[in-house]
């Protein structure tokens, strides 16, 4: 089983606060079955529900720092953005900068990318 990066976070988190799947889904109010597909990366957390579990760690005592949210964007397949009541040039303007970024991210990559000298 190959977890995701969040799903490597959250497992070492409640492993850290000494409680298992159940115990820790039953707290935060969610299914066994959804943690579980969480942690194995088959489902992507919200952001919101992310941030949920940094409390949830957080009143456990374990200190989380920003290590899910930087989890959660290594992690993250899909990103969801309401544009309903967005004007249409709000809308044009975001995708032309999804586009710009798939471009730079694609095509452009070997252009951009900063080649080191020997020892650097």
């Amino acid at each position: 089983m190959k977890l995701s990066e969040l799903g490597k976070t959250i497992r070492k988190f409640r492993i850290d606060a000494g409680v298992n799947q159940r115990q820790m889904a039953e707290e935060l109010g969610v299914t066994n079955s959804y943690l579980s597909m969480i942690e194995k990366g088959d489902k992507d957390a919200s952001q919101r529900f992310t941030g949920k579990m940094e409390s949830y760690f957080e009143s456990k005592g374990i200190h989380v720092g920003s290590s899910l949210n930087e989890a959660y964007m290594k992690s993250i397949k899909v990103l969801k953005i309401d544009l309903q009541g967005k004007s249409p040039e709000v809308i044009k303007m975001l995708f032309t900068i999804i586009n710009e970024a798939e471009m730079y991210v694609t095509s452009k990559w070997e252009e951009c990318a900063i080649p080191l000298k020997k020892g650097e």
